[in-house]
This record gives C-alpha cells, sequence and structure tokens, in this order.
C-alpha cells in the first residue's frame, strides 16, 4: 500500500523516512549512490554458495558508483555525481572516454549490441543512448517505481526499489520489450535490488540489504546458488563473456572481476557482439 514519505538530512544520509510496506518503516538512502534502504526484513531462500573466485579488483575512476556494462572492448560505470557514462580499459580500469546521462539519477547500465541502456530512477525511465556521444536513441517507462538495474536478453529486465520521493510500493523485477511493452513481473528477491546482468544463459542479481550476488533461472527467476557481495553496496554488475564483474559503491568506488565458474567461451565472437543478434 502506498504511503506519502518526507526527506530529512542527517549524519551525511538522506534519511528517506517511508513506510515500505507496513507502517512506521524508516528507509535509507545512501547520498553517494543507492546506498542501504530498507529495514532487515524477511530474505529470499539462499541455497548452497556459488563458487566464486576473485580474480582481480581495481578503484574505478568515480566518486560513486551506480551502473556497469561491458561493450565487448571496454568497461563502462555510471558515475552518479557527474551524471556521466564513463568508458574504460578493463585491465587497468583507467579512463578512456565519457559521455554525458540523461535523467537526475542514472543507476543501471548496459549493453545490447550496439548502444547503452540506462535506467533513470528519478524520471522511471529506460533510455537507449549512443556510446559516441550520449545521443538518446530511444526511451520507455519503466514498469517499476525507481528502476536500480537493467540488463539484456534480447528483452529488456529491470530491477526497481519501488520508492521515489512520495511514496513507497513493492520492490520487484520486470521483463519487457525493447519497446518497452511490459511482459511480466516477478517479486523482488531482497529488500533493496540492484544490479542485474546476464551471461547467455543465467540471469545474475545483486541485493544491497541480502549482500548477496544471486544466480537465477531466467525463466522462473528461481535462486540457483548465490555468493556474497565483496563489500556492502554491489549496485551493478556485468558480463564480459567469461567474467562476472561487481561494482561496489564504497570510498573509493571499487571493480571486482570474479571467475563463476561458468565455462571459457569457445566462440569466436565476443558475448558483446551476439548480443546484437538479438535485437
Amino acid at each position: 500500500m502506498p504511503c506519502r514519505v518526507r526527506f530529512e538530512i542527517a549524519g551525511g544520509l538522506v534519511l528517506l523516512l517511508a513506510c515500505s510496506h507496513a507502517p512506521g518503516a524508516a528507509q535509507q538512502v545512501d547520498a553517494l549512490g543507492m546506498g542501504s534502504v530498507r529495514p532487515a526484513g524477511p530474505q529470499a531462500p539462499v541455497p548452497s554458495s556459488a563458487a566464486a573466485t576473485l580474480i582481480s579488483s581495481c578503484p574505478a575512476p568515480a566518486r560513486a558508483v551506480t551502473g556497469l556494462t561491458f561493450d565487448g572492448t571496454n568497461l563502462w560505470v555510471v558515475d552518479w555525481w557527474t551524471r556521466h557514462a564513463l568508458k574504460l580499459d578493463p585491465a587497468t580500469c583507467a579512463e578512456v572516454g565519457s559521455i554525458p546521462l540523461p535523467g537526475t539519477y542514472p543507476t543501471g547500465l548496459e549493453w545490447d549490441g550496439s548502444a547503452l541502456l540506462l535506467a533513470d530512477g528519478d524520471g522511471n525511465t529506460i533510455y537507449r543512448l549512443s556510446p559516441v556521444d550520449g545521443t538518446i536513441l530511444s526511451s520507455f517507462p519503466s514498469h517499476g517505481t525507481f528502476p536500480t538495474g537493467v540488463t539484456f536478453t534480447g528483452e529488456v529486465w529491470n530491477c526497481s526499489t519501488g520508492c521515489n520521493y512520495d511514496y513507497c510500493v513493492p520492490d520487484e523485477i520486470d521483463r519487457q520489450t525493447p519497446a518497452g511493452v511490459h511482459l511480466q513481473t516477478f517479486p523482488a528477491l531482497g529488500t533493496f535490488p540492484t544490479g542485474l546482468a546476464f551471461d547467455g544463459t543465467y540471469l545474475w542479481h545483486s541485493d544491497n540489504i541480502a549482500g548477496l550476488i544471486y544466480r537465477l533461472n531466467p525463466v522462473t527467476l528461481a535462486v540457483l546458488d548465490s555468493f556474497p557481495a565483496p563489500g556492502p553496496y554491489p549496485n551493478d554488475l556485468a558480463w564480459d563473456g567469461q567474467y562476472l564483474w561487481v561494482a561496489e559503491n564504497v570510498s573509493p568506488p571499487q571493480l571486482f572481476k570474479y571467475d563463476v565458474g561458468r565455462p571459457t567461451p569457445t566462440r569466436t565472437k565476443s558475448w558483446a557482439a551476439l548480443k546484437s543478434f538479438y535485437r
């Protein structure tokens, strides 16, 4: 049931005082990005942990990272403070380019094979952007309120926290067409869904309250396994064709690369290139 909310500033945090799904609950929004929000509540049951081996990590050249993706050659991160997407060399995490972003609260980022998909939390909008200069190629409303993560499987999946500046509704994970037509809604697994990625077989999903990275069945969204996030704010995920990357909004923001036990690709085309065939 939606409810009215109000904001206060305290201790460097923006406090969103609201009922999440029950009267009297309080929500905290990290001023450096998406941080912790809802009070801890029931979490999705988690099967045995996935095999996840940390390969490497590096600092992201951003003040606050809320989005992450891989375009077949470079990583891209969303810098929430500057409202830019930064293109990074995946070997060093050094910035090699950037584009401005639309909207007022850029969050999740994804590569669809030829363009960048961006979730804007404030605007409840999914943008498709030119990676050259950030030109808006198209956009559509997200089905959920305050989208935080987005990934592309031939369809556009996005997760949302359910809260904006006026009210909170249940968190959800949605499946929409590339034109924005709503296809399906799933309940969120935890209490603050953030990142999404697709490895060609499975969906991967992070939650900032649960502190877990989930591997999901892409048809039912059943949790297949999970592993602990490397820090408290795993804001987004990316698949580079072999490894899973996690963007942690710590100070300074960090990018972590994991081997999650998926077979080394034998195909000649990159995963990013193969994504273009889904369009």
